[in-house]
């Protein structure tokens, strides 16, 4: 189900906040690809600043976009309402380790 991006925060670390229709806030990290084509033509300057939503993704002057379903299956939830601070929800795994003794002491 194609998703439509309908808000966008560029960030000076090619980070992207995204807003979804579904009213989903999630972050896209956008380093892994700035120095592929066509988005290496963002590096320059504010290019990268200058994001906006067009057709229902994010877009760039020059004719340059990104996919909203790469866009939507890449990014990280924001859970919360500062999506500056990026608080992203963590999980929080306790390992035990099945072979230390009990009787053990620190």
């Amino acid at each position: 189900m194609l998703i439509d991006v309908v808000q966008v925060e560029a960030h000076a670390d090619f980070s992207l906040v995204l807003q979804f229709e579904n009213g989903e806030k999630r972050r896209f990290e956008m380093r892994p690809y700035i120095d592929q084509k066509p988005w290496v033509r963002l590096k320059s300057g504010n290019a990268f600043l200058g994001a906006f939503v067009k057709n229902g993704t994010v877009a760039w002057s020059g004719n340059i976009d990104i996919d909203p379903e790469t866009l939507h299956e890449l990014s990280i939830p924001i859970y919360g309402e500062n999506v500056n601070q990026y608080s992203l929800r963590e999980q929080r795994v306790t390992y035990v380790n099945p072979f230390a003794s009990v009787a053990e002491g620190p």
